[in-house]
C-alpha cells in the first residue's frame, strides 16, 4: 500500500503558438469561455477527472490528473478537440509537472505542539492554522501535519519528493516518541 496517495497533479505545456480563443470556445459547447471573468478558455473532462486552462500565448495549465498516465491521456483528448476546431497542432506534447498534492495518514493522534518544537523548518501557530507547517527541507515541498494524524503534501515535482517529504514527517514523529505506521 502506498505510503502517499496523490490526489492532484498540476502540469503546463505549451502550444508554441498564439490562438484564438473565441475561435476554440464556438467550436464546442464543452469550452468554457468569459474573458470578462477570466482571460483564458476552460476545459474540463469527466475521464480523466481533468481541467485545463488554455491562454492566449498558447500556454496551457492542466489539473487533476492522479497519475501522469491520466494527464497524457487528457491532453491526447484536449489535442483531439482542439483539432476539429480547426487548429493545426504538432505532436501532442509532453507534460511538465509543476504541482503535486498527495495525502498520507499516520493512523495516530500527534501531539503537534511537541512535534513542532522537536523538528527544524516546522512551525505551528494554532491561531492561524490548525496545523503544522512543515518543510522538509531547501525544496518548496510542505507538509501539513493535522493532530488527527492526517497529512497534506504539497509543492512536490516528483514523487520523490513527496516520499522525502513523508519521510522526513515520520522521522519527526519518531523524534517525539511515537512510531509512524
Amino acid at each position: 500500500m502506498p505510503r502517499t496517495r496523490v490526489r492532484s497533479m498540476t502540469s503546463v505545456f505549451s502550444m508554441n503558438t498564439f490562438l484564438d480563443l473565441e475561435k476554440i470556445a464556438t467550436s464546442d459547447r464543452l469550452f468554457e469561455y468569459d474573458p470578462a471573468i477570466y482571460p483564458g478558455v476552460i476545459y474540463r473532462l469527466k475521464e480523466p477527472r481533468i481541467g485545463f486552462l488554455i491562454f492566449s500565448t498558447g500556454k496551457v495549465v492542466c489539473t487533476g490528473g492522479r497519475t501522469i498516465e491520466e494527464v497524457r491521456i487528457a491532453i491526447e483528448k484536449l489535442w483531439e478537440k482542439l483539432r476539429q476546431a480547426g487548429l493545426k497542432l504538432d505532436k501532442v506534447p509532453e507534460p511538465k509537472i509543476c504541482n503535486i498534492v498527495a495525502t498520507a495518514e499516520l493512523d495516530q493522534v500527534i501531539d503537534i505542539e511537541l512535534f513542532a518544537s522537536k523538528l527544524s523548518g516546522a512551525v505551528y501557530e494554532p491561531e492561524q492554522f490548525p496545523a503544522v507547517i512543515f518543510r522538509p527541507n531547501a525544496r518548496r515541498v510542505v507538509a501539513l501535519v493535522f493532530s488527527s494524524g492526517k497529512i497534506v503534501i504539497t509543492g512536490a515535482k516528483t514523487i520523490t519528493d513527496l516520499e522525502h517529504a513523508y519521510d522526513r514527517v515520520q522521522e519527526g514523529i519518531a523524534l517525539i516518541g511515537f512510531e509512524a505506521k
